[in-house]
């Protein structure tokens, strides 16, 4: 088992929080639904659940598993209506990029996640 220290865990979520937070500022701004709280709590889970695979070398199954749960969350926030046609792509799509930097920042790629 490889060991990712408390500290490191910690430091590696706390970016992919700070990171998504500067997402959900910008899509506050631009009046859209999921804000600061949403963008950072998305990429801090995957920071989480990313810390624990690599903590036991995991072969990718929690990464797969990770952006899976996160399309099927996307596909709630689409919707058609028929008056403005479909409406919530965005922020699906932005949830789900959001979230791999959060799988960036919790295997240790913070610069990329960054970028």
């Amino acid at each position: 088992m490889y060991y990712v220290s408390d500290g490191d865990a910690i430091l590696r979520i706390a970016i992919a929080g700070g990171l998504g937070f500067l997402i959900g500022l910008e899509r506050l701004v631009r009046g859209n639904p999921a804000g600061p709280r949403t963008f950072s709590l998305l990429p801090m889970g995957a920071a989480g659940f990313s810390v624990v695979a690599a903590g036991y070398r995991n072969d990718g199954r929690v990464i797969a598993g990770i952006a899976t749960g996160v399309g099927f969350m996307g596909a709630g926030m689409i919707w058609h209506d028929s008056a403005r046609g479909v409406i919530g792509f965005a922020t699906a799509a932005s949830s789900w990029a959001t979230v791999s930097i959060g799988v960036l920042a919790g295997v240790d790629r913070g610069a990329v996640a960054a970028a």
